[in-house]
């Protein structure tokens, strides 16, 4: 009977902290996308073939979308071997005419053989002054790639928000970047960036 009681607390019990755990994670989730549109999504960039990633190494064209190896630039890759990180520098555009905003990078992605997640990032960079010492900010987010899979649609959001700078100060940057943690090869067409406003706090 004890141990009919004791089985039966510990499924209620395991049930309960894994529901527990898949709503904190969504909450998580939620806080990290950041705050929604308000409107409608407005098209800023759509990067093609004939537009020139920023890393030409280890990249091809492959009917209508990149084909990008993991290897370095100028090292010839050698079968059985697991490349080394590599970052793959794709486009970098002016920071948004936006004082806060949301930020959407979407693209069309297959992968081959990825025995690590590589990233998809998207990067805001500027220049800062620290109590006059001069230094950059940066923030991300990315979404991860793995394994080999067919041609599917990626979108992440980023929420960006303006810092006050010095007039002097030169304005922020946007990166698209690959970051890759092993051999693989990623293939990305029809990257587009998207901006939006976002509501205002109640």
């Amino acid at each position: 009977m004890f141990d009919h009681l004791f089985d039966h607390f510990k499924a209620e019990l395991t049930n309960w902290l894994q529901s527990g755990t898949e709503q904190w994670i969504a909450d998580l989730q939620e806080q990290l996308q950041g705050p929604e549109p308000a409107g409608e999504l407005e098209l800023i960039y759509h990067f093609g073939i004939f537009d020139h990633p920023l890393t030409q190494g280890g990249m091809s064209l492959d009917e209508d979308a990149w084909r990008i190896e993991s290897y370095d630039d100028g090292r010839e890759r050698r079968g059985g071997q697991t490349a080394g990180r590599r970052l793959v520098h794709l486009f970098e555009i002016p920071e948004p005419n936006l004082t806060e905003g949301v930020l959407v990078c979407r693209a069309q992605i297959k992968t081959l053989d990825l025995l690590e997640p590589a990233k998809l990032e998207l990067i805001y960079s500027r220049k800062a002054d620290l109590f006059g010492i001069p230094g950059s900010f940066k923030t991300s987010r990315a979404i991860s790639l793995v394994g080999t899979t067919p041609w599917q649609t990626h979108e992440f959001r980023y929420h960006f928000k303006k810092e006050q700078t010095h007039p002097e100060q030169p304005a922020g940057r946007i990166q698209v970047d690959l970051d890759f943690h092993s051999s693989g090869v990623v293939w990305l067409k029809h990257l587009e960036l998207f901006q939006a406003q976002v509501n205002s706090p109640s």
